[in-house]
């Protein structure tokens, strides 16, 4: 029996910068891909993100799963 891994369910992210460096951006994430080389302690998942981190031209780019963090934003539905 094999099991398959499950992809994240975020889509609405914000993007740590690179070794913790910069402020953090908000992110739209367009896929996700188990990550091609694996690390002790890393995200087994890449993902690939578009963001306007300038504020004027729109980023896409593959970026690793633990710099990624869900925004959770409560919706009418939750009562928030």
């Amino acid at each position: 029996m094999s099991t398959q891994p499950q992809e994240p369910d975020l889509r609405h992210v914000w993007v740590q910068g690179s070794a913790g460096f910069g402020d953090p951006v908000p992110a739209v994430v367009m896929g996700w891909a188990p990550a091609p080389v694996r690390h002790a302690g890393a995200s087994p998942w890449i993902c690939l993100v578009a963001a306007c981190p300038q504020g004027t031209a729109l980023l896409v780019e593959w970026v690793s799963g633990d710099r990624v963090v869900g925004v959770r934003d409560p919706t009418p539905a939750d009562g928030g």
